[in-house]
C-alpha cells in the first residue's frame, strides 16, 4: 500500500538508530517500500524496543553495530555499506541515550549522563551526517531525514516517568 506511493526500489537506506522503538519502524517503512536497508546501533537493543509487543519483521533489513560516538565506528560502517551497494540514498538519524538518571529531576542529573546524551544525539548526529553528506554531495543526490524529541523545545515532565 505504502510503496504505491513511495517506491524506493534500488535505493539504499540507512537507519541509524534501527534497533530503537522508532528506528525499527522507520527500517520496517523503508524495507516495506522497496529500499534495501542497513540499520545501524548499538548491539543491544533498546528498552523501548525489549518492550515492544508488536511483531516487527525484519525482512529486508541487514543489522550493524555502530558505536556513534566514536568516529572509527562511523567510518567503518559508511564504508562498509559504500563497498557493498556503492551508495547510500536514505540516512534515518533516529538517535537518543538513555543514561540511568535520565528520568531524574533535572537537578539530579549528573554531568556523565548529561555528556552521554551530547556526545550521542549531537556528536554522533555529526559524525554521520558530515560522512554520508559528503557521499551525497559528491554524488549530487539523497536524503537525510532527522528525528527529534519535543524534549528539544520543552523539558521533561519527570512525574510521567516511572523510575
Amino acid at each position: 500500500m505504502m510503496k504505491d506511493k513511495f517506491d524506493l526500489t534500488g535505493k539504499v537506506g540507512l537507519v541509524v538508530g534501527g534497533r530503537g522503538y522508532l528506528g525499527t519502524r522507520f527500517s520496517v517503512a523503508l524495507a516495506e517500500c522497496g529500499a534495501k536497508v542497513y540499520s545501524a546501533d548499538l548491539p543491544q537493543v533498546s528498552h523501548a524496543a525489549q518492550k515492544d509487543t508488536d511483531p516487527i519483521s525484519q525482512e529486508g533489513i541487514v543489522q550493524r553495530d555502530v558505536d556513534v560516538t566514536d568516529e572509527d565506528s562511523v567510518s567503518a560502517l559508511i564504508d562498509g555499506i559504500l563497498f557493498e551497494t556503492s551508495h547510500i540514498d536514505v540516512l534515518v538519524y533516529s538517535v537518543t541515550a538513555r543514561p540511568d538518571d535520565f528520568y531524574y529531576p533535572f537537578t539530579e542529573c549528573s554531568l556523565d549522563g548529561w555528556q552521554k546524551i551530547i556526545q550521542s544525539e549531537l556528536d554522533g548526529l555529526f559524525l554521520v551526517t558530515r560522512r554520508v553528506g559528503r557521499f551525497m554531495e559528491n554524488v549530487g543526490k539523497g536524503n537525510i531525514i532527522l528525528i527529534s524529541s519535543i524534549y528539544g523545545v520543552v523539558g521533561n515532565d519527570q512525574r510521567i516517568y516511572c523510575q
